[in-house]
């Protein structure tokens, strides 16, 4: 009981500090909070800063090194950010820590419109599961038009924003050149790209 309204004051407060966005990247935005810590930071276009807010002040936070893949790493003035999308960790200059997670509207607009800096989502490999049914629709009523083979390769055309139980509908290009639907659960993927790796899980 106490946890949840712990979780529902930091919602809560939450709601009134949205992130810059004359700063923060579409996609790459965080909720912090455990007990008396409560925090969003966002990340700009080249992760080369994230953008905390706690107590009303927003602190600058430089990345400590190169970007690789997933993971992420920024400090300044004693704070850190780090961790691996869609995950981190918040710690202050007194040591206190916090676990973040990226926004559901975050993910949502990262996979609609992936990272790139023109929010466009672009195509990528996958590959499918066994008995994957690909349809004419993104929906389980819609007709099926084939299956996918265990391992098959697809291109991910674009995220259709259809929401089945925790996975998006892909339009996908598979076999010659031909293209339907499929339910993200079916796919999986070896890309090391966040705008994927948040909406579909990978093959290894």
């Amino acid at each position: 009981m106490v946890r949840g309204s712990i979780a529902t004051l930091a919602f809560a407060v939450l709601a009134g500090m949205a992130v810059s966005k004359a700063h923060a990247s579409p996609g790459f935005d965080f909720v912090c909070f455990d007990r008396d810590i409560v925090a969003s930071v966002g990340l700009d276009l080249e992760w080369a800063n994230a953008y905390l807010k706690i107590d009303g002040e927003e602190t600058v936070l430089p990345a400590t090194g190169q970007r690789s893949g997933n993971s992420f790493a920024f400090a300044g003035n004693g704070l850190s950010f780090q961790g691996f999308v869609p995950e981190g960790q918040l710690t202050l200059a007194d040591g206190r820590t916090a676990r973040c997670h990226q926004t559901r509207d975050s993910i949502k607009t990262m996979a609609l419109y992936g990272s790139d800096n023109n929010f466009r989502w672009s195509a990528h490999d996958a590959r499918g599961t066994a008995s994957g049914n690909v349809r004419a629709a993104p929906s389980v009523f819609a007709e099926k038009v084939a299956s996918l083979g265990d391992g098959e390769p697809v291109i991910i055309k674009r995220n259709t924003d259809e929401f089945l139980d925790g996975f998006f509908w892909f339009q996908i290009e598979f076999g010659e050149g031909e293209t339907g639907y499929i339910w993200g659960a079916l796919l999986c993927t070896d890309a090391d790209e966040p705008e994927l790796n948040t909406t579909v899980r990978r093959c290894s």
